[in-house]
C-alpha cells in the first residue's frame, strides 16, 4: 500500500526510549566537516559497489572492501540503487547535495523546514561538487495517527512529536517551525520524566505542522500537502506511549488512509 504520492509506508518499531542527544552537526569545524564529507563519500562508493555481481573490491581513502561470494549470487534487482543520506542540521544535509541520490528527512521536519533549510542546503552542497540539486530526491518521514476520533489521533501525534522534540539536538528544527517556547516546555517536562506534560506542551499548530493526524480523510489530505514540498512521503505511524493493539490499529488505518485513490 502506498502514500498519496506513491511511496510505501514505513515499518516502525515502538519507540520506547528517548533519542540520544548529540552535538549539532553544524557546530563541527570546517576541517572535521570536510573529513566527514569525504568519509561519507567513501561509504556511498562502497555501498554502490555492493550492488554488483561477483566479488566486491574497493580500495578507498577510508574504506577497504574485499568480499568474494561463497554461494551463487542472484543478479541485482536493478542496475543502479539510489543511495540516500540523512541529516538534521545544514552541514549533514549538504552531504546529500554533494554525493547522494537522495536525502531522508527527520520525522520532525515540517514543510517549512524542507523549503527554508533542506532545499537550500542541498543546493549549496551540490554546487560544491558541480552537481544539479534537482538530481537529489527528497524523502520525508511524516508522523501519522488516524482514528475516527480526531482528538484521539491528534493527541497520539502530539505525544510522538514531543518524544522527538525532547532532546535539544532537534531544537533548530522546532525553532524554524516557530515553536521555540513549546520546545522549552517539552524539554522541561522531559527532564521531570512527565510524559503527559510533554504531550500537553505540544500546541495544535505544532501538530498541524509536523504530522498528518486525525480522521482518515484529514490524514490523506495532510499527506498530500507534504507531498507538495517533498518528492517522497513516508508514513511513520505514531507509537510512543501507545499499546501494541492501538499501534496495530493505527498502522492498519494508515494503510487505508494513505492509499492512492
Amino acid at each position: 500500500m502506498t502514500a498519496p504520492n506513491g511511496t510505501a509506508p514505513a515499518s516502525t518499531a515502538p519507540a520506547s526510549t528517548a533519542p540520544a542527544s548529540t552535538a549539532p552537526a553544524s557546530a563541527a569545524p570546517d576541517g572535521a566537516a570536510s573529513r566527514g564529507f569525504a568519509i561519507l563519500r567513501g561509504g556511498v562508493t562502497d555501498a554502490a559497489a555492493t550492488a554488483a555481481e561477483g566479488p566486491v573490491r574497493h580500495d578507498g581513502r577510508f574504506y577497504h572492501v574485499d568480499v568474494t561470494p561463497t554461494a551463487e549470487m542472484a543478479p541485482p534487482v536493478r542496475a543502479e540503487i539510489p543511495l540516500f543520506t540523512a541529516g538534521v542540521n545544514t552541514r549533514m544535509v549538504e552531504v546529500a547535495g554533494r554525493v547522494a541520490d537522495g536525502f531522508l528527512g527527520h520525522p520532525l521536519f515540517s514543510p517549512r523546514y524542507y523549503d527554508d533549510v533542506v532545499r537550500p542546503a542541498i543546493a549549496k552542497g551540490a554546487a560544491k561538487t558541480g552537481r544539479e540539486a534537482e538530481r537529489v530526491q527528497i524523502a520525508g518521514l511524516v508522523i501519522c495517527s488516524v482514528a475516527d476520533d480526531e482528538v484521539q489521533a491528534r493527541r497520539e501525534a502530539a505525544a510522538q512529536i514531543a518524544f522527538y522534540a525532547a532532546p535539544r539536538t532537534y531544537g533548530t528544527v522546532v525553532d524554524v517551525a516557530g515553536f521555540s517556547e513549546a520546545g522549552e516546555r517539552i524539554r522541561a517536562a522531559f527532564a521531570s520524566r512527565d510524559f503527559d506534560a510533554m504531550a500537553a506542551a505540544v500546541p495544535d499548530a505544532m501538530v498541524d505542522a509536523m504530522s498528518a493526524s486525525g480522521t482518515p480523510a484529514q490524514v490523506g489530505a495532510k499527506l498530500k500537502e507534504f507531498g507538495r514540498h517533498i518528492d517522497h512521503v513516508i508514513v511513520y505511524p505514531a507509537s510512543f506511549g501507545m499499546t501494541d493493539e492501538r499501534s496495530r490499529q493505527v498502522t492498519a488505518g494508515l494503510l487505508k488512509a494513505a492509499a492512492p485513490g
